[in-house]
């Protein structure tokens, strides 16, 4: 048995998952869960971690590889030249591991800043202003430090009009 890469249509990782598994195909698509921004709010965001690819197993001249073409959701059966692309069982297996990982210690929707990190005001009368992470304060709150007309002043706002400098 081997792994192979099978490569989705646009946003369809769940559906080709799903219909080959219900095919009897073993297959493993890899997720990871993070913190993005959208409308000015923190939301834990659960994805693929290779986006537009999964993995199937299959035993070499045993199991049928040509339902997979034809499954509803699949792209293609990624090749190099005309032999399919295969994985390790010790990749997949470092995969698995290190998604469980990533999938733990997300459970916060909070974002994971520190003392010292660098933030920027994204909306109101401060907007485009950086500032130095303090602290958290109650539930959406942050303690800014920010250098106003020459002096360091702290400034508390909501966590959602501040994200980290790239």
């Amino acid at each position: 048995m081997s792994w192979y890469v099978i490569q989705t249509k646009p946003r369809k990782e769940v559906q080709a998952l799903e219909n080959l598994q219900r095919q009897g195909y073993h297959s493993y698509c890899p997720w990871i869960t993070q913190k993005k921004l959208q409308r000015r709010r923190w939301v834990s965001s659960t994805e693929p971690l290779f986006p537009r690819y999964l993995f199937v197993e299959l035993a070499e001249g045993t199991d049928n590889f040509a339902p997979i073409h034809s499954t509803v959701g699949v792209s293609a059966m990624v090749r190099f030249g005309n032999i399919p692309a295969r994985m390790s069982d010790t990749a997949i297996s470092y995969i698995m591991q290190q998604e469980a990982g990533l999938m733990r210690g997300h459970e916060s929707n909070r974002p994971d800043w520190h003392p010292g990190d660098e933030l920027e005001i994204l909306d109101g009368p401060m907007m485009g202003l950086k500032g130095i992470f303090q602290k958290h304060l109650g539930e959406e709150r942050v303690m800014l430090l920010l250098d106003l007309l020459g002096k360091q002043s702290r400034v508390v706002l909501s966590e959602n009009l501040i994200k980290a400098v790239q």
